[in-house]
């Protein structure tokens, strides 16, 4: 008896003072770990978007090559390949964000894509998004843009 009657004096007040304590902790503690938590989904989101950016353009760029202006019925226009690129990027990429150029065989003119032109030039495709993060969106430059940019020569 003599024993409970001390652990009880002496736990009564440290209990006392220590729960608002540990209270404290623990949502400091919880604040931070759901805070990295959204941060790394945040990360692997945009990895996931510059991955869709990255693989419409190099589609992109392939479907120009391919349907170059001699490809008769199924010749490419900008239009086309803007489409074409919008249509396989899941809704991330819009034909407002995506630029259809051709680039001569030296690499020094670039002229945007036209009705006609002659198989051995570059395509460049250029595919842009802009990724809004959900962890923080209120701070400055939390917003930013995923861009890829593929060449291949146009083939016929």
């Amino acid at each position: 008896m003599n024993i409970l009657r001390r652990l009880r004096v002496v736990r009564s007040p440290r209990l006392r003072s220590e729960q608002g304590e540990t209270l404290v902790e623990f949502a400091l503690a919880t604040i931070l770990i759901f805070s990295a938590i959204l941060g790394e989904v945040d990360v692997g989101r945009m990895l996931f978007a510059y991955n869709v950016v990255s693989k419409v353009a190099r589609q992109g760029v392939r479907y120009a090559a391919v349907r170059g202006y001699t490809a008769g019925a199924n010749a490419a226009t900008a239009d086309a390949v803007k489409s074409y690129v919008a249509g396989q990027s899941v809704g991330y990429v819009t034909t407002d964000n995506v630029t259809v150029k051709t680039i001569d065989a030296a690499g020094t003119n670039e002229a945007d894509w036209p009705a006609s032109d002659n198989p051995g030039r570059l395509v460049k495709i250029t595919a842009t998004y802009t990724f809004n993060p959900l962890m923080m969106p209120w701070l400055p430059q939390s917003v930013r843009t995923v861009t890829s940019t593929a060449y291949m020569v146009i083939v016929r």
